[in-house]
């Protein structure tokens, strides 16, 4: 399982933008199907604040370009 308290720093990674994702999709989900890729090291669905309903898009996170 992907628990966000397990979160690595991030911020010397490489980010990818991914759109258009269903509402059902999760940070877990997402990471999921990118984690086939070892230097997967975070995925993040963005989430309205107000209405806590995800925004249909995010980010995941790579430890090196390839």
């Amino acid at each position: 399982a992907y628990a966000s308290s397990q979160r690595e720093d991030t911020s010397g990674h490489y980010n990818i933008f991914v759109g258009d994702l269903s509402p059902e999709v999760t940070d877990a989900t997402l990471f999921a199907c990118f984690s086939v890729y070892p230097s997967c090291s975070d995925a993040r669905v963005m989430w309205d604040q107000k209405t806590g309903r995800s925004r249909g898009f995010g980010f995941v996170s790579f430890r090196n370009q390839q």
